[in-house]
């Protein structure tokens, strides 16, 4: 049994996260809720915990096709036979942190397209992100990513806050 470090930087709320080559358990996103004392913040960054050691350390944060980092708070993960893991969606990063500190009465009155949600396509292997695709179809947030008969689906999510999908979309087969 390994004895695992305590876990470093704020306490995340909605990350993503996945175990890649059977070597590491990796997450990235997530946010700090605001309090009375502090605003909420935001974490970019990922970290791994080595399932050797049970050492953290600092992984890369993926970027568009821009080379702009990509929040993946409230994102989906599913891990793949490869040892990769692939992540689609989540929430537009400055649209979702001005709703945390500075919530709008109107907030939930705005079509889908306003929100931003991630319709990047990612695939993480140890160390390295690739951006693989782009569909409106995976820019939703909350939803669940499954590997299941050599296919991986995506499940429900929010298409913007408080409208939740029911469908069911195949992805890709393998």
């Amino acid at each position: 049994m390994v004895h695992c470090t305590a876990f470093p930087g704020n306490p995340r709320v909605q990350p993503v996260s996945g175990a890649v080559d059977d070597i590491a358990f990796c997450i990235w996103g997530g946010f700090n809720p605001r309090t009375d004392k502090a605003p909420a913040t935001l974490s970019l960054e990922g970290c791994a915990i080595t399932t050797d050691d049970g050492t953290w350390s600092q992984e890369p944060i993926p970027t568009d096709k821009t080379g702009a980092p990509i929040f993946l708070g409230g994102a989906a993960s599913v891990g793949l036979p490869t040892g990769e893991t692939l992540v689609v969606g989540g929430v537009h990063r400055d649209i979702f942190l001005q709703a945390l500190n500075n919530p709008q009465p109107d907030y939930l009155r705005h079509p889908a397209e306003w929100y931003c949600f991630n319709p990047d396509i990612l695939l993480y292997d140890y160390g390295e992100w690739r951006l693989v695709g782009r569909s409106q179809v995976t820019a939703r947030a909350g939803a669940a990513l499954v590997w299941f008969e050599n296919a991986v689906y995506l499940i429900g999510g929010e298409l913007k806050p408080g409208i939740r999908s029911p469908h069911i979309f195949k992805l890709f087969s393998h």
